[in-house]
């Protein structure tokens, strides 16, 4: 039994070392003042990332859909709401949109490489990823001013983080 121990601890020490070395593009949330990490999830080009939160003034369900570009970049693919208002995208004549479901769709193409947000309880802001709702305003430190964007991790730290 101790000769496997000494052939396996070269190996797991081997490992531990390519997770503190290799870099996986992540989601993360951090605080916009500290930096601090909040939430981190591994990502992947293409993939979607929606946020949902309820408009303050209006107070009706937002959604913004996101799609991760190969460069990292979150792209925004198109705001869905029942009705467009203050801080909404104003739909000009001819601009497209859809009607489905009672609900406004407006097409986007929009490319940020960080998303600031303002987060509070009373918006109910949550990120979706792969069906996994993360409620914002329960993260630690919330409400707090917030940075989403796609970065490169090391892979042990996003283990840790989730």
């Amino acid at each position: 039994m101790a000769r496997i121990v000494r052939r396996a601890a070269p190996l797991a020490a081997g490992a531990a070392l390519l997770l503190t070395l290799v870099p996986v593009r992540a989601l993360t949330v951090r605080e916009a003042g500290s930096g601090q990490l909040l939430y981190a999830a591994r990502v992947q080009a293409g993939e979607a990332v929606s946020l949902e939160y309820m408009h303050s003034v209006d107070r009706v369900p937002v959604t913004g859909r996101f799609r991760v570009a190969a460069d990292g970049a979150l792209t925004l693919e198109e705001t869905v709401a029942p009705a467009f208002g203050a801080g909404l995208p104003r739909l000009g004549p001819g601009e497209p949109y859809r009607l489905t479901g009672g609900l406004l769709r407006s097409p986007e193409s929009v490319r940020l490489t960080e998303l600031p947000l303002l987060v509070h309880p009373v918006a109910r802001m949550q990120l979706s990823l792969r069906g996994r709702e993360v409620p914002l305003a329960a993260l630690p430190g919330a409400p707090a001013r917030v940075r989403v964007r796609v970065e490169r991790l090391p892979a042990l730290r996003l283990l840790l983080a989730s």
